[in-house]
């Protein structure tokens, strides 16, 4: 019997109520319900167990599943496996077009897929050469009758022939005990998957398939039950919203959720296109504490298990490239990874490279003893690379290396149900990792007395985890529920969302075959061929679509988004505008999730018990430190208070400006002190600098000392006089001093470094600081200093007036990059100085003093917020913007040189 209907119309229900009756009256063991996948099948023995029921585990099955049982000693190949061997055949293929792409994966996925759809559609190879045209055509149908025979060769058989032969075993052995068959939650079937429905209709007393309504064919039967629409979902409130972005589409799905004041399991989301909208929903949904389940499977190629065992395989086969060991090294899967010790190791050795191999990394272990363990353990693995095992014997010593280098942690958190689910995952992810390694040896490629290197191995092993899937065990009841549209046919829900209904996204568009265009597919209908076109594939689409926006019994919310991610306009779907709704914008959305558009709320200031240990690590300041709050006291804290240090460099990162500008300082106080020609000074400290970075020199960074050294003899070459300095003042240089600020007792200090200063017989100074700088970034921070925006000068001449007794008289900055250039003010101007009144230079040092004062006492006092002053300097320079949890927007970035500047 067919039960035809319109989703929603009761064909689940008839069938659950059939197993229902079954059940009670004993006879369970007597009925087997036959659905696609495994999620379903979870589904509907969960529905029947909220109904009181045990059935046995038998009762409802894949058909998958179900056709292993009958036909168990035909063995067909996994996908990694059978796309290893096209890969084979590919190669070899007469056409050298095909050879030339026989490495394409994509290309390889299209001829798997066309060669399924064959046999479904039940043609062979030599039932296909009559209607084979063309110089493309008949290159696939070489490749496809080398490949049939090749898996005839290997023992295997296809899916179909498997199947076919499980309808053939039915109708020799019968069922056993099972009287009642129902076949629920499949579209189309293959002409196969018909002959087994034919023999199990033919065996069994009871027999019933729920199809929708609307296909072009339907398995015969002896009768039709055509059922109409369900009366509830005539009552059923729909709703079109569309969003700015995926981003409000999720946070417009969680905040209806939220305040709709039902139970979670009241409601579900249904998506046509999980990969595309699965992160953002976890992030969102965990962020609020929405519990949630994703009723899809992911790809175990992408949990965290398998990609560090993989990672460490690769190491292992590059030699032990110190960068990709280190991650590895350091990850939370790590033997080692959770200790503190990992973390030092890392930076000791970052702050060594480059190196590479396992001698290297050693060499730095000294003082970090569970690493050094852990090397040690690699020992045995050195050689690798150039070893070729069997590939028995790989799987042998990759699966001991997996004990040794991967350390599965459970949940240290008592009672935590999101921990408990990463543990569960984890488990599941190993065994999947173990189980891949395993199939990785029957690769065809592997066969006979083949012996492969690590690397061939270690493809194999990725190929086999891409093509595997991942389900975490998660038997939770309320919850929301993250359906793909293929998983939702059997569900009701009050509140259902679908998401992503925009055009492209759903309906997928579908490119003409490579092969077969939509003439060629019909003619070989016409012939027999139960292949499908283009416009039968957008009737399963449209299919799809009724399925996605029919199950809410109370509310259905279809939703897209304005524009993707990329910022690119998006157009609704057209399923969506033939329904002849306007769609409504959603509301901006008041959760407390999603990133601060605007300014952030005041920190609370630290604790009073805090308080000391602020104090202890700030005994003493200086400019920087000042400058690094005036920015952002967040910045301040993790820098000075926290002293965090970030991840070291990269060699090609470590000279930088604030590097060249040390470089250059340290130059120009030795030369000032007559230690030698400034050139010479220069290349001495250039090379020293190269050392400590540990740095070889090449071409850039000889570019780079050539360049300081032009400017640096440039400067040497220019008379004191013509920088505005009086000729007869006396020059000190590099000197340290200090300014008391504050009214806290003792009272704090800020260390001030002065390049140089000048004081004339009158006591009247003038400070100079010396800018790796180009003229307009100079230029630019005097304006800076002049208006109390920056406070670095005006503090120097307030130290150098309160510990030396001199009267300020000016501020001079000079740019020394591409150019000697001199900025500067002084009381009344002189040479190249700005003029500047002695009233106004005594309020820039008071009010530099002062605001000196505020700083340090808001250290004193624990004030820590992320609050930046200058978003430019977010963006671009601060190390600590991933950690401050404050996102900015606009603001103007600094200058390509401000680094040298600072």
């Amino acid at each position: 019997m067919l039960l035809i209907g319109p989703p929603g119309s009761g064909k689940t229900e008839r069938i659950l109520t059939g197993v229902d009756r079954a059940i009670r009256a004993g006879r369970g063991h007597e009925v087997l319900v036959l659905v696609p996948t495994a999620s379903m099948r979870a589904h509907l023995l969960s529905t029947l167990a909220r109904r009181g029921l045990m059935p046995p585990t038998s009762a409802v099955t894949t058909m998958s599943e179900f056709v292993g049982q009958q036909a168990p000693d035909m063995l067909d190949g996994t996908p990694a496996w059978e796309d290893r061997l096209l890969a084979q055949v590919l190669a070899r293929s007469a056409s050298r077009w095909l050879r030339k792409w026989a490495g394409s994966s994509r290309l390889r996925g299209r001829i798997a897929a066309l060669m399924r759809e064959l046999w479904a559609g039940g043609a062979d190879s030599y039932q296909l050469e009559p209607a084979v045209r063309g110089t493309q055509q008949t290159a696939f149908l070489r490749v496809f009758r080398e490949y049939e025979e090749t898996l005839s060769d290997e023992g295997r058989v296809h899916p179909n022939q498997r199947i076919a032969a499980a309808a053939s075993i039915v109708r020799e052995r019968g069922l056993d005990s099972v009287r009642t068959v129902y076949v629920d939650g499949f579209y189309q079937f293959t002409r196969q998957q018909e002959e087994l429905l034919y023999a199990l209709e033919e065996q069994a007393e009871e027999f019933a398939i729920a199809m929708p309504e609307g296909l072009a064919h339907y398995p015969r039967s002896a009768s039709q039950v055509v059922l109409p629409p369900s009366l509830a979902k005539e009552g059923v409130r729909r709703e079109i919203v569309a969003a700015p972005s995926p981003r409000g589409e999720v946070l417009e799905v969680a905040r209806r959720i939220l305040s709709s004041g039902r139970p979670m399991r009241d409601h579900a989301v249904v998506l046509r296109s999980p990969d595309r909208y699965a992160d953002l929903l976890r992030e969102v949904f965990e962020s609020l504490k929405i519990p949630h389940r994703f009723w899809h499977r992911e790809r175990a190629s992408s949990h965290g298990v398998t990609r560090h065992f993989v990672a460490w395989l690769r190491v292992i086969h590059r030699q032990f490239p110190a960068e990709e060991c280190l991650e590895a090294i350091t990850s939370p899967l790590s033997p080692v990874g959770a200790l503190a010790e990992a973390d030092a190791f890392d930076f000791a050795v970052r702050e060594c490279l480059p190196g590479s191999g396992l001698e290297f990394l050693e060499s730095n272990a000294d003082g970090f003893p569970s690493v050094a363990e852990l090397l040690a353990q690699l020992r045995p693995c050195r050689d690798w690379h150039r070893k070729r095992f069997g590939a028995k014997r790989w799987e042998r010593e990759c699966l001991d290396m997996l004990d040794r280098l991967q350390a599965l942690r459970p949940p240290v958190v008592p009672g935590s149900l999101r921990r408990t689910l990463d543990w569960r995952g984890t488990l599941a992810a190993r065994r999947a990792l173990r189980s891949a390694v395993g199939e990785a040896v029957s690769m065809p490629e592997f066969k006979g007395r083949k012996r492969p290197s690590l690397a061939a191995f270690v493809d194999a092993v990725e190929d086999v985890l891409r093509a595997t899937s991942v389900r975490t065990p998660d038997e939770r009841f309320d919850v929301v529920h993250i359906l793909p549209v293929g998983e939702a046919r059997q569900w009701s829900v009050p509140v259902a969302f679908a998401c992503g209904l925009a055009d492209g996204w759903f309906p997928r568009p579908r490119a003409q075959d490579v092969f077969f265009a939509d003439g060629e597919r019909q003619r070989l209908q016409a012939l027999g061929v139960g292949i499908r076109t283009s416009a039968q594939h957008a009737e399963e689409e449209r299919r799809r679509f009724e399925v996605a926006s029919s199950r809410a019994t109370e509310q259905q919310v279809l939703s897209y988004p304005r524009h993707d991610d990329s910022g690119r306009e998006l157009r609704m779907s057209p399923f969506l505008a033939a329904l002849g709704e306007q769609p409504r914008d959603c509301p901006p959305v008041a959760v407390g999730c999603g990133r601060s558009s605007g300014s952030p709320k005041r920190a609370r200031s630290l604790r009073p018990a805090l308080l000391d240990s602020v104090s202890a690590r700030n005994a003493s300041f200086n400019v920087s430190g000042i400058r690094d709050y005036r920015q952002c006291p967040y910045l301040y804290f993790s820098a000075n208070t926290l002293d965090l240090r970030g991840r070291p460099p990269e060699p090609a990162e470590r000279l930088d400006g604030r590097v060249v500008g040390k470089i250059v300082h340290s130059t120009i106080d030795r030369w000032n002190r007559g230690l030698g020609p400034i050139g010479g000074l220069l290349d001495k400290a250039f090379e020293s600098a190269l050392r400590e970075l540990h740095l070889e020199a090449d071409f850039r960074t000889e570019r780079i000392r050539l360049a300081v050294r032009k400017d640096l003899e440039r400067f040497a070459g220019r008379p004191v006089a013509a920088m505005a300095v009086p000729s007869n003042s006396v020059a000190r240089f590099e000197e340290q001093v200090e300014l008391r600020v504050g009214d806290a007792q003792p009272q704090p200090r800020v260390q001030c470094r002065i390049d140089r200063y000048d004081v004339n017989p009158g006591r009247d100074c003038v400070v100079t600081d010396y800018k790796y700088a180009r003229s307009g970034s100079v230029k630019r921070l005097l304006s800076q200093n002049l208006a109390g925006e920056e406070l670095q000068l005006a503090l120097y001449l307030a130290a150098l007036e309160q510990s030396r007794g001199v009267e300020p008289a000016g501020m001079l900055l000079v740019g020394l990059r591409d150019g000697t250039s001199v900025a500067g003010a002084s009381v009344g101007g002189s040479g190249d100085l700005k003029p500047l009144r002695r009233q106004d230079l005594r309020r820039l040092l008071v009010d530099a003093t002062q605001g000196a004062g505020e700083t340090v006492g808001d250290v004193l006092r624990g004030r820590i917020e992320a609050l930046p002053r200058d978003v430019g300097f977010c963006d671009r320079w601060c190390r600590f913007k991933p950690v401050c949890r404050v996102a900015w927007k606009g603001g103007t970035a600094p200058p390509d040189d401000e680094p040298g500047v600072r």
